[in-house]
């Protein structure tokens, strides 16, 4: 009976520890996330204000470049990419997707495409449809491995909480918990990479297309 309630409040600290630390990086994802944006606001504002106090239209247009580099929150684009990246057909859903996929598109500075793939491979669409097959069955494959595995090869299963000598109840509660941990990792890194390329097609093909059949020149 002892052994049981040390197990138990064993239990109760991992559950704790593991709640504890989903909350604090999900706060410290939302601090990294929102950090940028609030430090150009406060620039922006700063610069309004001393603006109005001095009368410098320098400092006037600084207090808008900081503004709008507060709603793209890439400190790689160029204050021309910032600002035509504000033209796409729906500013806020697509200034939110592109922070999203930065790493796989441009922005460019002339043009009617507002959007280009920054790797030219990926003009290819077939290529993306490997891709995004690849990324999507590893996701697939990481979920059934993590719900079959222990029926398909039991002996491999029961090797590993052997070896790993996980004999109590929070024992075996902590390698579910790891062995579940793992599979997430490798599934949710699969599902994401396949959602950022599909993601990066919308942005490309709905701004391109709607900006070509409007005729724009920039």
């Amino acid at each position: 009976m002892m052994a049981f309630e040390i197990d138990v409040m064993t239990l109760i600290k991992i559950v704790g520890a593991l709640g504890a630390g989903y909350i604090g990086w999900r706060r410290w994802v939302d601090f990294e996330s929102n950090r940028l944006f609030n430090k150009y606001v406060k620039a922006s504002d700063f610069a309004y204000k001393l603006a109005e106090k001095t009368n410098k239209d320098q400092l006037e247009a600084l207090g808008r470049k900081y503004g709008i580099a507060a709603f793209t929150g890439d400190v790689r684009l160029s204050l021309k990419q910032r600002e035509r990246i504000l033209s796409a057909t729906d500013p806020i859903k697509h200034i939110e997707v592109y922070k999203k996929c930065a790493h796989l598109v441009d922005v460019t500075e002339q043009g009617n495409e507002l959007f280009e793939w920054k790797e030219k491979r990926h003009n290819n669409k077939a290529w993306r449809s490997v891709l995004k097959i690849f990324y999507f069955g590893i996701y697939t494959l990481s979920v059934m491995a993590y719900l079959k595995l222990p029926d398909i090869v039991p002996s491999f299963f029961n090797m590993l909480i052997t070896k790993f000598e996980v004999h109590t109840l929070s024992g075996k509660v902590l390698f579910h918990c790891v062995y579940g941990a793992v599979f997430f990792i490798i599934a949710y890194f699969g599902i994401t990479q396949g959602m950022k390329i599909k993601s990066a097609e919308s942005l490309i093909e709905n701004n391109n297309a709607i900006r070509e059949s409007d005729g724009e020149r920039t």
